[in-house]
């Protein structure tokens, strides 16, 4: 079983996806490690999107799984179908648009062994198009125990310690699983990280 399974939504993405892939395959956890999912969410870029993803998987074949989807689901829609095909001992998800630091797995991983965690949130940058970068959350290094949901989103959701984006988490494979949780419909949703985390 591999340590960690990404999963990656795309769409239309050949722009970013070099750059994405990249970040993955240099992680310092080791590539053999990792199981790359990328979900072609029905590009319309007349198959570069796909194209480019058979590339990726040839270079690593016993990394990488390519799924193709006949009907635009949405990231939400497009991890859940790619949460079908995990089988990495943790998930994380990525953005085609995301690029992440290299020992970023390694060390959640890690963290989430040492605790004995469901899930290991790190920091995240907003990088504009000058190159400057603004830390998104308030920097905490703490094991939280959640016994009570609302005092939980009072003192860490609502005070900016716990982000609702959904590309700066590792979780749990068997945590998702017993409790059935997936992603909304993000043509309902405006925002399925946010849902998701909730």
């Amino acid at each position: 079983m591999k340590k960690v399974s990404v999963i990656i939504p795309c769409f239309n993405a050949t722009k970013y996806l070099p750059k994405c892939f990249m970040s993955l395959v240099q992680q310092t956890i080791g590539i053999d490690q990792i199981e790359l999912i990328f979900v072609d969410d029905a590009s319309t870029d007349e198959d570069a999107t796909w194209n480019m993803l058979q590339e990726f998987e040839r270079a690593y074949p016993e990394s990488i799984m390519i799924l193709k989807l006949e009907e635009n689901m949405r990231q939400g829609g497009a991890r859940n179908v790619a949460l079908q095909y995990a089988t990495g001992e943790y998930i994380a998800f990525v953005d085609a648009d995301d690029t992440i630091e290299e020992f970023m797995l390694e060390k959640m991983y890690e963290k989430a062994e040492t605790e004995n965690a469901d899930m290991v949130q790190c920091n995240l940058y907003d990088i504009y198009p000058d190159r400057t970068r603004k830390i998104q959350l308030k920097p905490l290094d703490k094991t939280v125990i959640v016994e009570d949901k609302g005092e939980y989103a009072d003192k860490y959701f609502s005070t900016c310690y716990h982000s609702y984006e959904i590309c700066n988490k590792l979780i749990r494979r068997s945590f998702l699983e017993e409790n059935n949780l997936k992603f909304c419909d993000t043509k309902k949703y405006f925002s399925e990280d946010l849902m998701f985390n909730l």
